[in-house]
């Protein structure tokens, strides 16, 4: 896939969403069922370790070479 990094952060980053509002929901009293509240947990926290694996990543997901790296910190 051209842009893999995109596409799987931009679900990742709807999925930790969605589990963060079930998550603040039990937080603030209201009662949803234990699976609910364990998946959303479990889902969290394998889109957010999704979400570090990808920083830092090329669009197609491969690791960036020292020669890119180098050349954005110079461009800041």
């Amino acid at each position: 896939m051209k842009n893999l990094k995109d596409t799987v952060t931009t679900i990742c980053g709807v999925i930790v969403a969605i589990s963060g509002a079930i998550f603040t929901m039990t937080q603030s009293g209201v009662v949803l069922p234990s699976q609910l509240t364990t998946a959303a947990t479990t889902a969290g926290a394998i889109a957010v370790a999704i979400l570090a694996y990808f920083t830092g990543k090329n669009p197609d997901g491969s690791t960036k070479s020292a020669a890119q790296i180098e050349a954005q910190n110079s461009a800041k």
